[in-house]
């Protein structure tokens, strides 16, 4: 399984340097930024430099990115907060290359990712809070993928 990375609007530079990081840590190779209104800042004191040995395509928005990733022959896969058609991490299924979505820190993934995804993944959480920060979240995601799908 090829996974690569799509941040939208990531706008906290703290969120943007730890995401690379851990993303390299775990094999990722591509970042997809959109900019729609926030620049990605990243911090080599938090990345540790992580960022030389990715690729960083940035898009000045989402439909440009789309179209790349489309083109390219990636599953777009939104994550979401628990919704009725979502898959969990136990469940997801296998595809040759996917496309992770994540969404800025406030408002998650805008309206025209949502719309124009493939499928739809959601970690499970028990408490009252809805949503984990989008660093962990993004690292959870990629590390449950990565160790569930490698010998594939």
């Amino acid at each position: 399984m090829k996974i690569v990375l799509v941040l939208e609007d990531i706008y906290q530079t703290q969120n943007a340097s730890n995401i690379v990081r851990t993303a390299e840590l775990l094999g990722i190779k591509e970042i997809n930024v959109i900019e729609n209104r926030n620049k990605f800042i990243i911090d080599s004191n938090i990345s540790l430099g992580a960022e030389k040995y990715l690729n960083i395509n940035k898009f000045k928005n989402a439909e440009n990115c789309v179209n790349y990733l489309k083109e390219n022959n990636f599953k777009l896969v939104a994550t979401i907060p628990k919704n009725i058609n979502s898959y969990t991490l136990d469940n997801f299924p296998y595809f040759e290359k996917i496309a992770l979505l994540m969404g800025t820190e406030k408002l998650g993934l805008s309206e025209y990712l949502i719309k124009n995804s493939d499928i739809f993944l959601t970690i499970e959480t028990y408490g009252f809070t809805q949503s984990l920060n989008v660093g962990v979240s993004t690292a959870i995601i990629i590390y449950e993928l990565v160790h569930k799908f490698k010998s594939k």
